[in-house]
């Protein structure tokens, strides 16, 4: 129409770029990139902000922070050298990544994908979040899609009393949907009224640890707002578990540095192979020539001994550097089982007894590498027999279970996603793992054996990861149980 004037369109939301970061680009991210030297200058919303410390003042993290626009924005630092962290803490900084150290580039590029999807879904969750100002049905219309949200959503009024829960938040919570008139402070164990929590902004998120009444332990990530109705403010919150997400991100920067090491520990291996080899054939040609002169030295045989040693350590170090692709099929839990016995004959024999099994009947198969699994409860077993010498205090038990899939990750799972496992369990009443070590026993290298070589338990969990399973300990005075959970087939 003539003199009609078009409205103008609100900026799509981009991924904030804050200094040079050359690697980041709209390719790279999979996002549009907005690229500015201080966020004052951006001109669109973000939906997620990259803030270059090696090239920007650190100084403008608090600019970005008091900026309304991206006070709740996921961040990611990048940086040339660690920052302590008191920093990430502070700016509430999801992660920091170096893009010039080795396999930072890999690193970059996954926890990019983490921080625009993290992006993306607060601020969709958020639009959904705000119903329409008066339906015909009640608001029932914009309850049923909040139930539809793989967030928990929860709304307040200006007093802090819980209007609504939905479908999620009541999982998470576990409590009833239908709960109303509880205050939020309780639902939520909040130490704060949500007017602290918000100060002056409209929204902030924060990181909330609470125990659920059944005492299982929640890690969330809360995000409170306000919403005008009329002359007074109620509030939303919107909430998810991220305890999982930090266990595998823990679990995946373990196994990256793990991988690491094995490429140095392989080349090293690999390297002192050979020369070792040499002392061996010098060490049995001199043997040789003093049984040939109806001589002998104890010297030799000891040297012997210990170059035997040493080609066992090598063999071990190749092995944990160097895994097999594991070649993963069909298989009978019981006949892992009884493969790894047969392994063991020789160490039960001299023990002079059995260790006791129990197996549970009609078990499904598994899908795994079947020599190497076998190869990870040997060492399981071996371990147990070297803390209490006897086979009458060792058993075994395989059994199945439902678990939460190890092939899935639980992210943003209205109902998490359980599968069927089968738990190989070996147990020893042996006096413990002291608790000051336990988070270190899978280290590399880590041993409390006097002539162990630290790489059993690294190898037996490697083995177990890359057959797509995990390796599970639970520790006290008096008794230990290590767990291969591995992922069954359907029956």
């Amino acid at each position: 129409m003539p003199g009609s004037v078009r409205p103008a369109r609100a900026a799509e939301p981009s991924l904030l770029v804050i200094g040079a970061a050359p690697e980041i680009t709209s390719r790279f991210a999979r996002a549009r990139v907005e690229r500015v030297a201080r966020p004052s200058a951006a001109r669109r919303e973000a939906i997620a902000v990259v803030f270059d410390l090696r090239t920007t003042d650190p100084t403008r993290l608090g600019e970005l922070r008091a900026d309304p626009r991206f006070a709740a924005a996921p961040l990611l630092l990048l940086v040339s050298e660690e920052p302590p962290d008191a920093i990430l803490v502070l700016f509430d900084a999801m992660d920091c990544v170096n893009p010039e150290a080795t396999g930072g580039l890999d690193r970059l590029r996954r926890r990019m994908r983490t921080l625009v999807e993290m992006g993306e879904h607060r601020r969709a969750a958020a639009e959904r979040l705000m119903p329409p100002a008066t339906t015909d049905d009640g608001g029932a219309s914009g309850h049923a899609v909040l139930d539809e949200v793989d967030l928990g959503v929860v709304t307040a009024d200006r007093d802090g009393f819980v209007t609504f829960i939905n479908r999620t938040g009541g999982l998470l919570l576990d409590v009833e949907p239908e709960l109303v008139g509880q205050h939020i402070g309780d639902l939520l164990a909040l130490a704060r009224p949500l007017t602290s929590v918000l100060g002056d902004g409209g929204r902030r998120s924060i990181s909330h640890d609470m125990i659920r009444p059944d005492g299982v332990a929640l890690d969330l990530e809360l995000t409170v707002g306000r919403m005008q109705e009329g002359d007074a403010n109620s509030y939303y919150l919107i909430f998810r578990d991220v305890g999982e997400d930090k266990l595998r991100a823990a679990e995946r920067t373990r196994f990256e540095r793990l991988a690491a090491m094995g490429t140095m520990v392989a080349g090293f291996a690999h390297e002192v192979r050979n020369p070792v080899a040499a002392v061996r054939s010098l060490a049995e040609e001199l043997e040789e020539e003093l049984r040939d002169a109806g001589r002998s030295s104890p010297h030799v045989s000891m040297m012997l001994e210990m170059v035997a040693r040493i080609e066992r350590l090598v063999r071990t170090a190749l092995q944990f550097g160097r895994p097999a692709t594991p070649r993963r099929g069909e298989h009978a839990p019981w006949r892992i089982v009884s493969d790894a016995l047969t392994e063991l004959h020789g160490r039960l024999r001299a023990l002079g007894g059995d260790i006791r099994i129990e197996v549970e009947e009609k078990l499904p198969m598994v899908r795994v590498d079947d020599k190497q699994i076998a190869q990870a409860l040997v060492i399981l077993l071996n371990n147990a027999l070297d803390a209490v010498q006897s086979t009458s205090r060792v058993s075994v038990r395989v059994r199945t279970a439902r678990s939460l899939d190890v092939t899935e990750p639980r992210v943003r799972k209205t109902e998490p996603p359980f599968a069927p496992v089968v738990r190989f369990e070996v147990f020893d009443d042996g006096p413990g793992i002291p608790g000051e070590i336990v988070g270190r026993i899978f280290d590399p290298f880590f041993t409390t054996k006097p002539a162990g070589t630290g790489l059993g338990l690294s190898i037996a969990q490697q083995i177990v990861s890359e057959n797509g399973g995990r390796l599970e300990v639970t520790s006290g005075p008096g008794a230990t149980a290590f767990t291969i959970v591995c992922p069954a087939s359907p029956m």
